[in-house]
């Protein structure tokens, strides 16, 4: 598809976004040491050998934490509502980052396209999101990065497949409503 034409799901996003990381010197939370892959697991029960799949780094090659994640959101929220931005991130970045637009997104995800993330409006609060799905692994993320909510942000990681997304459906919905 031509560039910032269409919507079409691909790991893009993360290459632009992690380009802009190594541009910028960023530090991040993250290892892109392969020593430290994590094991996935199908809904069978089969255990996928380590490295089963290579990605880009921004893609799905990086390793972390829940904690580590929920570090660069911060980051990010930070840097996004200071003028001055961070240590680690400048205003400018995190406004680039988080800005969206629909090009089609809304149809897949039913929010708008930012750099490596998606973005919508809940009420008077603005959220980045992405829920991770490769084989053996399912995660989500969900930042208010402006609003009243300013800064609530959830981080779930599972190694498992199809069935991990109820899993985390479930620890999200508590999160939220509980």
């Amino acid at each position: 598809r031509v560039p910032g034409e269409t919507f079409s799901y691909s790991g893009g996003g993360f290459l632009v976004l992690e380009h802009l990381m190594n541009c910028l010197k960023v530090k991040i939370p993250f290892s892109f040491d392969p020593k430290n892959l994590a094991t996935g697991y199908l809904d069978s029960g089969k255990k996928l050998p380590k490295g089963y799949l290579r990605f880009p780094l921004f893609a799905a090659g990086a390793t972390g934490t829940v904690k580590d994640m929920a570090a660069f959101l911060s980051e990010l929220t930070k840097a996004y509502n200071a003028i001055k931005g961070t240590t680690n991130l400048s205003h400018d970045t995190a406004v680039s980052i988080l800005h969206g637009e629909n090009f089609g997104s809304r149809d897949f995800i039913g929010a708008d396209m930012g750099l490596g993330t998606f973005v919508f409006e809940a009420g008077d609060n603005r959220f980045c999101m992405h829920q991770g799905a490769n084989e053996g692994f399912r995660a989500l993320y969900l930042q208010c990065f402006s609003g009243p909510d300013l800064g609530f942000g959830i981080v779930v990681y599972a190694n498992g497949d199809n069935k991990a997304v109820r899993l985390i459906a479930e620890v999200t919905k508590t999160i939220l409503f509980d």
